[in-house]
């Protein structure tokens, strides 16, 4: 009776102590978890993915909350019937199995889906750790091939690996990359730069440290005009830098930005470079700033500057009407913030100034171009003009 008892014990904890030992796996190794799998959008409840009997399986770790890893979702349910004899892709999802059945229900690009998506897993996101999503590990005749962003699920890519071809060189997603932190060189003077290779594996990142009486600046896999705009922010609040407001002059345009509408985890293995600066503590902040924006523009043989260039933007401004109560408006909103909002997820929109005009709470709906913009800002009070006028910009040339 003790034996059968220490039996059905070990048979009903089985699955925890499986879960509690289970090893994170990386490229080249092999994978073989043999568990079952909570499902939706299947016949079944469950799957075991060894069981799939796909040449190609790709894990797709997502969240309902990622923007990025819901829209894609059209893009790879044609991928899966585009190869469906030979792949197996399958969204993974921590969240409940009610949650993610609510969202596949009631979301546009979560329709007419042709694979399951697992909920509750516990298990696949052990195996594979990660810090952000979308995570997509490649899993080619059982061993891992790949561990890369979303934007790489593509046919090309997916045809790379069923023939065979290396993918060695792909851009590798490492969300627990580490980088020594320690200064590279140091001189007497207490000046060091160096322009740094690409790092596979490791993420963009901005850094400014304290080391003993040095200060350093480190960049990691960065692009040109983000990255003058990150050192220019440091020693001034600058507006929302929209595409009207980077000019490029006599220099390749590919170079700055994804012209050929690649995956951008391969452009920016491409284009994308590190910066390593320090300078002296007793270096005033804005004279070292302004000395290290020198400095990395020389090195790029670029000439970098902000100034004011004509643009054609549109401007807000106050009507001589009296401006409605703010106690009469049921949704209050703040006009600056709103009209920053429209502006970032609005990227046909130009820049929008705000021209002497009170920040105050405004009554919002939804806008989707400059009639309806105007319309809306009319009923409270406000006006919007198209105008051609210099605003502040970053006037990128080669030297």
């Amino acid at each position: 009776m003790k034996n059968l008892t220490t039996l059905l014990y070990i048979l009903c904890y089985l699955p925890f102590l499986v879960s509690g030992q289970l090893k994170s796996l990386r490229i080249g190794d092999h994978f073989s978890y043999t568990q079952p799998l909570q499902v939706i959008n299947s016949p079944v409840r469950s799957i075991d993915v060894t069981s799939l009997g796909k040449e190609l399986l790709i894990l797709d770790f997502f969240t309902s909350s990622c923007g990025s890893c819901i829209e894609a979702m059209p893009k790879n349910n044609k991928l899966q019937t585009i190869f469906n004899s030979k792949i197996q892709i399958l969204p993974v999802g921590i969240e409940s199995r009610e949650r993610i059945t609510k969202l596949v229900s009631h979301n546009s690009y979560m329709k007419n889906l042709q694979f399951p998506l697992v909920v509750e897993d516990t298990a696949l996101t052990k195996i594979f750790p990660h810090q952000g999503v979308p995570h997509v590990v490649w899993i080619y005749k059982g061993k891992v091939a790949a561990i890369t962003t979303g934007d790489m699920v593509t046919a090309e890519n997916i045809e790379q690996i069923l023939t065979g071809q290396s993918v060695s060189e792909w851009p590798m997603k490492d969300d627990f990359y580490y980088e020594e932190q320690t200064v590279s060189h140091r001189v007497d003077s207490g000046f060091y730069s160096k322009l740094l290779p690409y790092i596979n594996g490791a993420a963009l990142n901005y850094a400014v440290d304290t080391i003993g009486d040095h200060v350093r600046v480190k960049m990691t896999n960065v692009t040109t005009v983000p990255a003058f705009l990150y050192l220019f922010g440091q020693l001034e609040q600058l507006p929302l830098m929209k595409k009207e407001r980077i000019i490029l002059q006599n220099v390749d345009v590919n170079d700055f930005e994804n012209l050929d509408s690649i995956p951008e985890s391969l452009w920016m293995q491409k284009h994308a470079f590190g910066y390593e600066t320090t300078w002296s503590l007793k270096l005033e902040h804005k004279k070292r700033m302004e000395a290290i924006i020198n400095d990395l523009s020389n090195r790029l043989n670029l000439s970098v500057e902000l100034k004011y260039e004509k643009s054609s933007i549109w401007v807000v401004r106050a009507l001589q009407a009296n401006l409605p109560l703010v106690s009469n408006i049921k949704k209050k909103t703040s006009l600056r913030n709103w009209i920053t909002m429209l502006e970032i997820f609005n990227t046909a929109f130009p820049p929008i100034e705000l021209e002497n005009v009170s920040d105050i709470e405004i009554n919002t709906e939804t806008v989707t171009d400059f009639d309806s913009l105007k319309l809306v800002l009319n009923k409270n009070g406000f006006d919007l003009q198209r105008v051609d006028k210099p605003i502040l910009s970053l006037v990128v040339r080669s030297k």
